[in-house]
């Protein structure tokens, strides 16, 4: 049940928007959805007894077509209030996707010759990962929705096949045909001859227990997703392309920040290896969420983008502000000229962070 305009959507909020995104009649049978996010500013004004009901947006990809479709759940019913069309070879790969191009692959005669030169004739205990191309995809291919996978072998089904990676076979997938286009060969690189077991069948000797315990219960209290800590207050979500969200977080009764979250981490490898120079993760926005703690000043900064503007949310450090109150603005560039600046209710207006 939810007890918060702000708290994630729930399991039936998310099942009604899809069944009404496919009642339209412009999806297909075969329609995957990329996740289902919370509008947040809609949310806003319902706590502000503005609106009511919960607005979810989801990324619809069909063939070689999709969408971003908002949905208005309330009452128990759902209706499209909007359409959007995006590049089809925008979508992150969803895990079944994952799981289907690794599939293609090991059905794959290129593929299974390639293998089958490095001394590998059990595609079975062969993993592949399907990545992101990241602005690497060949020329020829620059229409479809391609990923490229990287190659591990286990020498048994509980073997840690990461590490046995299998250099030089590079293979080029269609997401939408779950075809296999190409395979790479860079050449042949011995494979490492040892395993790595990920059970072990027995524990280091000489160890004693470990018990953390707390006999009169923990320091913090959770109510729904609002958590309550040493004078802190804050709310729990969680998005599909960000992973933790915090909102609303206050130190006795003052505000601190309205957002914070972690979009994204970029991991440019910049390995010239044949193999390997096409790694540049997003790690969440292109399949799944990774984090890492940072030191930039701008930690709680929250990215978002659509296909027309990008919006960018900051919490600006006390060197930075005009006055000792915090601030969190919006500032938005729409793809026509001209800019505007908005801040959120109650805040100060800050200085945009350089760059």
């Amino acid at each position: 049940m939810r007890s918060h305009p702000l708290d994630p959507p729930n399991a039936t909020e998310i099942a009604l928007a899809v069944a009404a995104a496919r009642a339209d009649g412009r999806l297909g049978a075969r329609t995957r959805f990329w996740g289902a996010t919370l509008d947040e500013a809609h949310a806003r004004r319902v706590v502000a007894g503005q609106a009511t009901g919960t607005r979810l947006g989801l990324v619809a990809l069909h063939a070689e077509a999709a969408w971003e479709v908002d949905v208005l759940v309330d009452g128990g019913e759902a209706s499209c209030v909007d359409w959007r069309p995006i590049d089809p070879r925008r979508p992150g790969i969803t895990s079944d996707e994952a799981r289907a191009a690794a599939q293609a692959c090991r059905a794959s005669p290129l593929f299974r010759a390639a293998l089958a030169k490095r001394g590998i004739h059990d595609v079975s205990l062969v993993m592949v990962d399907a990545e992101s191309m990241g602005g690497f995809e060949p020329e020829k291919y620059k229409d479809r929705r391609v990923t490229w996978g990287t190659v591990w072998h286990r020498t048994t089904e509980d073997d840690n096949g990461y590490a046995r990676p299998v250099q030089g076979v590079i293979p080029i997938i269609d997401m939408h045909t779950m075809e296999v286009l190409e395979v790479e060969d860079h050449g042949v690189v011995p494979v490492s001859d040892e395993a790595a077991p990920l059970k072990n069948k027995e524990q280091r000797p000489g160890l004693k227990p470990l018990d953390v315990v707390q006999p009169d219960g923990p320091s913090f209290t959770v109510d729904g997703w609002r958590v309550s800590w040493q004078g802190w207050t804050f709310r729990v979500g969680f998005t599909h392309r960000e992973g933790l969200v915090l909102y609303d977080l206050e130190f006795l009764g003052r505000s601190v920040l309205k957002r914070a979250a972690c979009n994204e981490m970029y991991v440019p490898y910049l390995d010239p290896n044949s193999t390997q120079y096409r790694k540049n993760f997003f790690d969440w926005a292109s399949t799944a969420p990774v984090r890492s703690p940072t030191r930039s000043p701008w930690a709680a900064t929250a990215w978002a983008s659509s296909t027309t503007s990008t919006a960018r949310t900051w919490a600006v450090p006390a060197s930075r502000r005009r006055s000792g109150r915090p601030c969190a603005c919006t500032k938005r560039t729409p793809a026509s000229s001209g800019s505007t600046t908005t801040c959120a209710a109650g805040s100060t207006p800050c200085a945009a962070p350089a760059g």
